[in-house]
């Protein structure tokens, strides 16, 4: 029976961002079989030769990393069935080792690539304002993590409906924040981890169990009297507990009178001409 050997290249597939998978060889004479890493990277910054990502970024770093882990893995698996005596095939150490690649990828680590590929799509697709938004969400997520583990990460495999119930209680207590912010860290967190299903990270939506909706609240607008529902982030702007606005999407404030509300009470500033 032949050693196997094992190889990485890219598949001539981009995804949608323009980055190609990384994919495992897996050669044992004839015999041939392919894994995916999960991991994509940017034509340009694959080294043939050395089989490694190009650069000294904090992502690249991550997936040669991966990659040697990956690696030392098949290794692993080749060598104890070489030990076992039984027969085996490149695909009998392709369903040895195919779900323990997705097993390596921790919570934070993945975000933390996901934000790198955000970065790289300012302006062309993201905002700054949007990458920040996103990066606090992850950063919400360490903090719970290791408030919630006593460990700096857990793997992706290891989230479920429960943790989410447990950031939603400590996410609300720890900095007091309303219904809907907690909607919208759920909301880009969700984003996050529907890539990493898409990236073959992640075999299934973890949250499954876990339900929570946007809030709204009717308000009246004061020119038109139009009835709007908007959401508590929005209401919660005003004063509280007020069910007027001021403005609105129909009449638009036509006079564009410059105001200022406080303590309920509609102070007018100056008018315009309605041109501005």
């Amino acid at each position: 029976m032949k050693n196997p050997k094992f190889s990485f290249f890219l598949r001539n597939k981009p995804n949608t961002l323009n980055q190609y998978p990384i994919v495992l060889t897996i050669t044992m004479g004839q015999d041939r079989t392919q894994v995916f890493t999960g991991l994509y990277v940017a034509k340009n910054k694959w080294n043939a030769q050395t089989k490694r990502v190009k650069g000294h970024d904090k992502e690249t770093k991550t997936i040669n990393d991966t990659l040697v882990t990956i690696a030392t893995q098949a290794r692993q698996v080749s060598n104890e069935l070489l030990i076992s005596g039984m027969p085996f095939n490149p695909n009998t150490i392709k369903e040895k080792i195919k779900y323990g690649f997705k097993k390596n990828l921790g919570t934070v680590e993945a975000y933390e690539i996901f934000l790198e590929r955000m970065k790289r799509l300012i302006p062309s697709k993201y905002t700054k304002a949007t990458l920040l938004k996103y990066t606090n969400t992850k950063e919400r997520v360490r903090e719970f993590i290791k408030h919630y583990t006593r460990r700096n990460d857990i793997y992706l495999y290891e989230l479920d409906s429960q943790f989410m119930e447990d950031f939603d209680l400590w996410i609300r207590k720890t900095y007091n924040v309303n219904h809907n912010t907690v909607y919208k860290t759920y909301q880009r967190f969700t984003r996050f981890l529907r890539q990493e299903i898409a990236r073959g990270n992640l075999d299934r939506y973890p949250f499954i169990d876990y339900k929570i909706k946007m809030e709204y609240k009717a308000i009246t607008c004061f020119f038109c009297f139009e009835q709007f529902e908007v959401s508590l982030e929005v209401g919660n702007s005003f004063v509280r507990n007020i069910s007027e606005i001021y403005d609105c999407e129909v009449c638009c404030n036509p006079n564009k009178l410059d105001y200022e509300v406080y303590d309920g009470e509609i102070k007018i500033n100056n008018v315009g001409d309605g041109n501005e």
